[in-house]
């Protein structure tokens, strides 16, 4: 029974984003991640929360619950001002209880984050739950269900830690579906309901 980590990130797509505060500040707009597509290994976002789930010990470990740092820039894209990296949101749940009677748990993941170089600004929100459960044939369901703000991006990966291979099994990008910043203010415009199984073993033995 392999390791899997389960990652969830948000990321701006765009190089940089408008400051709404421009017109009474120096810094005129703020950096972005400037990546349009899910990256199971991405170094640039704006959260991420990683977890690790060992069926063989019976143990989940928390790897990751990081929010960016903010940068500002002028309008020569010089930076202006910047903020410290801070933490994601709560540390990522588990259901011990599921886990211990079984290859099985679920994995809550929640963030709240805002750029700490506005006052008053809306945070990046997503509240998931992310079942995961080794099938006898070595392959893995997964179901992943919450909500999410509209605005950034959202990623969530499982990968295989022995075989190194990652799945893709909720994204959502404001590219594609229009929302903007104002999205980031309450409620969670995304409703998230995803499942589907990983045959991470059979592709490994038919290649």
């Amino acid at each position: 029974m392999e390791p899997y980590l389960v990652t969830g990130r948000s990321f701006i797509p765009a190089n940089s984003v408008p400051n709404p505060m421009a017109p009474m500040s120096n810094t005129k707009s703020f950096k972005g991640d400037n990546r349009q597509s899910y990256q199971a290994n991405a170094s640039s976002f704006r959260t991420e929360q990683k977890v690790r789930v060992d069926f063989d010990n019976k143990k989940v470990s928390t790897l990751s619950n990081v929010a960016s740092g903010s940068i500002g820039v002028d309008n020569k894209g010089l930076e202006t001002e910047k903020s410290l990296a801070t933490k994601a949101g709560p540390n990522p749940s588990y259901d011990k209880g599921l886990l211990e009677k079984g290859n099985s748990t679920t994995i809550g993941m929640q963030v709240d984050a805002s750029n700490k170089l506005v006052n008053g600004a809306p945070a990046i929100n997503y509240d998931v739950n992310i079942t995961i459960s080794q099938q006898s044939n070595g392959s893995l369901d997964y179901k992943i269900n919450g909500a999410s703000d509209g605005f950034p991006a959202y990623e969530f990966f499982i990968t295989n830690e022995a075989t190194g291979n990652s799945t893709l099994i909720y994204g959502s990008n404001p590219t594609k579906t229009g929302d903007t910043p104002m999205a980031l203010f309450p409620p969670m415009e995304k409703k998230i309901n995803s499942s589907g199984n990983i045959n991470d073993r059979k592709e490994d033995e038919q290649h």
